[in-house]
């Protein structure tokens, strides 16, 4: 019995009543939610016990992530891993499967999914290398052009792609790479420049970046791993790399959710970042006013920036481009009061907590 049998939509050989169009909709919408799942379990799994063990590609993400792998911490919360959609990178994990070997192919002297192994000697006090530290990958590719080189695909979103062309390499990404190039020249292979691929991954648009490899970023490489490995030793006090739950798809997917957030830290909720003790809710709300007397201005110019534009045709304005999303309908919850009341119909509410409101307090409060 196939999934649709199983939910009471057996093939009809009559027309599709209108009234289950919304019914079938939703069905479908969910197989594709179990599909992604399903996906992203396989990938897991294949993985095996590497997925709880610093990688390269985790060199230059949330840093206390890292420091939890490097340490040994068991994951908190493997579920998290494990049973989600992850979409977009699943569909990364797809592209890099059906697009590398032909990109490889297409460059001259090149491999790609080649594995690396990055050591880093970590030194004693009194200079004596106290152990190293083995980081494992597999670059994207490398190829021997131009006196050797490291490229990476980076599959984003649209939104994204404008941010790189305008902002460059995202620091993590840079990060990473460098990881790759380090590790290829302990190997003793030539590495003369790295690369960034990014790829939209709707419509299949490059942006490329390409940067020198210098002993500079060899030695940054390095560096970080030492630093990693030195907060290891107390992985609960390493800077956290993102927002936090209900904050941050990263913190909601991360495995160690629990670990870092505290016990009653869940997925899309926010609830556990709330501090108590009283000098860490005037930290925050000095912080809050702060950024609000920062913003205040900023929105007033915004809004009027935003008249100035107007609805001009969509298109490139110097270096920026200007488009608009598809217009859509809101409900318009005045007039569905009126015509509840109008029926003798009760307004439905629900409660609602009053604003905050954070303000400079006053001589003598």
């Amino acid at each position: 019995m196939n999934g649709m049998e199983a939910q009471g939509m057996a093939p009809d050989t009559g027309p599709l009543p209108l009234a289950a169009v919304p019914v079938l909709e939703r069905a479908l919408e969910r197989a594709a939610g179990r599909a992604f799942k399903a996906m992203n379990r396989a990938h897991q799994e294949q993985r095996g016990e590497r997925m709880w063990k610093l990688s390269m590609s985790g060199l230059g993400g949330c840093t206390r992530e890292a420091a939890y792998k490097l340490a040994g911490v068991l994951p908190s919360d493997p579920e998290l891993a494990y049973d989600t959609e992850a979409r977009q990178a699943m569909l990364g994990t797809i592209i890099h499967e059906r697009f590398l070997p032909v990109f490889g192919d297409a460059l001259a002297h090149a491999e790609v999914e080649m594995p690396v192994e990055l050591r880093v000697p970590v030194y004693a006090d009194d200079g004596s290398v106290e152990r190293e530290v083995v980081i494992t990958g597999s670059t994207d590719c490398y190829t021997h052009v131009m006196g050797g080189g490291v490229i990476d695909l980076k599959t984003i979103g649209a939104y994204m792609l404008g941010g790189v062309e305008h902002e460059g390499v995202r620091e993590e990404h840079r990060t990473q790479v460098r990881g790759y190039a380090t590790a290829i020249r302990q190997w003793g292979m030539p590495v003369a420049w790295v690369a960034w691929l990014y790829m939209d991954r709707a419509s299949g648009e490059v942006m490329v970046h390409v940067e020198p490899f210098t002993a500079e970023a060899e030695q940054a490489t390095e560096d970080r791993v030492r630093w990693l490995w030195k907060l290891a030793a107390t992985p609960d006090t390493a800077p956290r790399g993102h927002r936090g739950p209900g904050l941050s798809v990263e913190c909601d997917g991360c495995a160690w959710l629990k670990e870092c957030f505290g016990p009653d830290a869940e997925p899309g909720d926010s609830r556990s970042l709330q501090v108590h003790a009283n000098e860490d809710i005037a930290y925050a709300a000095r912080r809050y006013r702060e950024l609000l007397d920062e913003i205040g201005p900023l929105e007033k110019d915004k809004e009027m920036y935003g008249a100035m534009i107007g609805r001009p045709k969509p298109g490139v304005y110097g270096d920026v481009t200007v488009t608009f999303g598809a217009s859509s309908e809101k409900t318009d919850g005045k007039r569905a009061e009126e015509l509840l009341r109008e029926y003798g119909i009760d307004v439905p509410k629900t409660a609602r907590r009053g604003n905050r409101n954070v303000r400079w307090a006053r001589s003598g409060e």
